[in-house]
């Protein structure tokens, strides 16, 4: 009895275990967010559209929109992070690992791909790990 008890115990620690690790990816860097977002790239303005291969759409917040992309050009760098107001291009900036992008002192995002954005840039309100904005 206690050899089944024990090995009952071990099989639900296992499950647990692996049902904890094998949820939904919290992983940031892009081909995960690819995959569980949809591309939206044609709905950016034009002159947003021309400098990225493709556009997540992160988070919307006091008007602003957030996206993430890759550079149409640039092999060096992994991903860009884009603000949107309406239909205007307020910034973009593209980088290797973490990107942070400001449109004045006022307006702010950034974006780490380890998921730990808050160990990244301070005075912004963390969204997730991944992503942390100010807005006004």
């Amino acid at each position: 009895m206690r050899r089944r008890l024990h090995a009952v115990a071990v099989g639900l620690l296992a499950i647990t275990v692996l049902g904890a690790c094998g949820g939904e990816s919290s992983s940031c860097a892009l081909p995960e967010v690819a995959e569980r977002e949809t591309d939206v790239l044609a709905e950016l303005p034009e002159s947003a559209q021309g400098s990225m291969r493709d556009a997540y759409l992160l988070h919307e917040q006091d008007g602003y929109a957030f996206y993430l992309g890759r550079p149409v050009e640039d092999d060096r760098t992994e991903v860009c992070l884009t603000i949107i107001q309406g239909d205007e291009l307020l910034s973009a900036a593209c980088s290797v690992s973490w990107v942070d992008s400001m449109v004045d002192t006022q307006v702010r995002a950034a974006y780490d791909t380890s998921g730990d954005v808050a160990a990244v840039v301070e005075g912004l309100d963390t969204v997730d790990g991944c992503l942390a904005v100010r807005t006004s």
